[in-house]
């Protein structure tokens, strides 16, 4: 039986993709995290996952973790450092646990299947116009990956988690908040209301789901991306869906990049960047390239992924939304 090696075990991407092979009999799933004694973890080993403990900025660690691994499934952990170390040293941090992670796989000799958790570079889409640094360095890293391990990238296929719903709830800055003495909501961002996101929607559910996909097309998949996007959703779009599925009355308010990044710091001015690069090029189909897409037909997922006014029901039939 394949074994598949799960970094982020116990994050929104890979619990995914974790909880969606677990109901795979073809596959032994491993799942990678720094703290295997941690309540999630202790969840999953419980359900029957091997539990292994590394540090992406550590290569012997990393190297230990996927041994004997026939798949992987990679990703790099830019938020779980930008807020100490600030956002251009946290992209140098990410593109250093790629490195890691290439080079551990490169050495392996069982490694069949590379997935890798990546995003579109608003710096190569826009010609250098706009830069992101949580998006552009994780192309940059596979840059590297390309040119310095090309057997690897050989077998590598990128998975590309559009913006999650749980956003909406999870992230101060993005939640819808009530004014006072009213029962009305209100959503700011740096973007004009016709602005659209590329939403993965329920990415619990999504990426498990599109990753096994790409895992059933084998070496179809190599040197191809596949991108988890159900909806492109313009914020107008998004405050309809909210006064749907709450019932509530809510006004979107477009807000300059200036003033979003004296509100939210660091994280305002990356995502007015963010948001006005999607303004001008909202396609991710786009960015990965129509010739390099695995469309959702050839995965075999058409019909199974959760959209995002189901995703954004889900969260309020949770108790989610304030």
């Amino acid at each position: 039986m394949p074994t598949i090696a799960v970094f982020g075990a116990t994050g929104a991407q890979g619990g995914s993709v974790v909880r969606q092979l677990l109901k795979n009999p073809e596959w032994k799933v491993r799942g990678i995290t720094r703290n295997v004694n941690s309540p999630a973890a202790k969840k999953l080993a419980e359900q029957g996952v091997e539990l292994v403990s590394a540090n992406a900025n550590d290569l012997p660690s990393v190297t230990a973790a996927i041994t004997g691994a026939h798949a992987v499934f990679g990703i790099t952990f830019f938020w779980d450092v930008a807020a100490a170390v600030g956002y251009d040293r946290a992209a140098e941090v990410e593109m250093q646990q790629l490195r890691n992670m290439a080079l551990a796989l490169d050495a392996s000799p069982t490694l069949q299947h590379f997935i890798i958790s990546a995003l579109p570079s608003p710096a190569k889409t826009s010609g250098g116009k706009y830069h992101a640094p949580h998006f552009d360095c994780k192309q940059f890293a596979l840059d590297w990956v390309r040119e310095n391990t090309p057997e690897l990238w050989k077998k590598t296929t990128q998975f590309w988690g559009g913006y999650y719903a749980a956003n909406m709830v999870d992230i101060e800055a993005l939640r819808f908040h009530r004014l006072p003495g009213s029962e009305a909501r209100f959503l700011m961002a740096p973007s004009r209301p016709e602005g659209k996101l590329a939403f993965a929607a329920d990415i619990q559910t999504n990426a498990g789901v599109v990753v096994e996909g790409v895992l059933k097309m084998g070496s179809k998949a190599f040197g191809r991306t596949a991108v988890c996007v159900t909806d492109y959703v313009s914020w107008r779009e998004v405050v309809e869906v909210y006064e749907r599925v709450t019932g509530r009355k809510a006004a979107y308010v477009p807000a300059d990049d200036e003033t979003y990044g004296k509100l939210y710091g660091e994280f305002g001015i990356e995502f007015a960047l963010q948001l006005r690069w999607s303004e001008e090029y909202p396609s991710w189909h786009e960015a990965a390239g129509e010739e390099n897409i695995i469309s959702l037909e050839e995965l075999g997922v058409e019909g199974r992924l959760v959209g995002f006014e189901d995703a954004m029901r889900r969260l309020y039939e949770e108790g989610k939304f304030e």
